[in-house]
């Protein structure tokens, strides 16, 4: 019992820390929804509108909290930070500070970002539906590492297809360039998941991010599972 009182109380811990940063985040969401409202921009779904970037920014931030509520997964705190930093980048500066027009390789970065922690969410994936044991052997790393690649690119290609619909539906511009920019971001995302399968098969002492929060969030849910028993 005191294993798990301590595992628990540094959860906590590092829990509140980054529920600091997740409620600063959306308090300024919430003044810029506010300062969009007080400047006449009512909520329009275009690619313009202060308030409705400001409203869906938010309304995206609560995505790890509904998933920890519905799946009753534990997030560790490396992939609340992590998810909390690239809503930053691409709704935040991207959408909000424009920089997906004003730089032309924020798009390309955003895509090869997005494949590499989903490949590492793929693992995770891939672990926590097998029967692994927690010995992380060559042959487990080798179906995780298939999976992990599918599912990224597969996820990367229904995104490219939304892309598409949206624009169609809603005459909106997400594509860009149309097929060059689809075919950018599909070689981003691949390149990405790529990436992302060399670092965690390579990095066996966990010196990088990839394999250590992949285990870790691994290990956390399972020594929950068994705590619940």
């Amino acid at each position: 019992m005191d294993r798990y009182r301590s595992i628990f109380l540094e959860r906590a811990r590092t829990d509140k820390a980054v529920g600091l940063c997740e409620i600063g985040f959306r308090v300024v969401l919430v003044l810029l929804a506010l300062a969009g409202l007080f400047r006449g921009d009512l909520i329009e779904v275009h690619q313009g509108s202060l308030l409705y970037h400001a409203l869906m920014t938010l309304a995206i931030s609560f995505i790890p909290d509904l998933i920890r509520k519905k799946a009753r997964i534990y997030i560790t705190p490396g992939f609340r930070y992590v998810f909390l930093i690239f809503v930053f980048l691409a709704q935040f500066l991207g959408e909000i500070a424009d920089l997906y027009n004003r730089v032309i390789w924020w798009d390309n970065m955003l895509h090869f970002i997005s494949a590499f922690t989903i490949t590492l969410i793929g693992y995770i994936a891939a672990y926590l539906i097998s029967d692994n044991d927690g010995t992380y052997d060559l042959m487990s790393i080798g179906a995780a590492s298939l999976f992990a690649l599918a599912f990224s690119v597969a996820l990367g290609s229904l995104w490219e297809i939304f892309e598409y619909i949206v624009d169609v539906a809603f005459d909106f511009n997400m594509q860009k360039s149309g097929l060059v920019d689809t075919m950018e971001d599909l070689i981003f995302c691949v390149a990405g998941s790529f990436i992302a399968c060399f670092i965690y098969i390579s990095d066996k002492k966990k010196n990088f991010f990839a394999r250590k929060a992949v285990e870790d969030f691994v290990d956390q849910n399972r020594k929950e599972q068994e705590h619940k028993k």
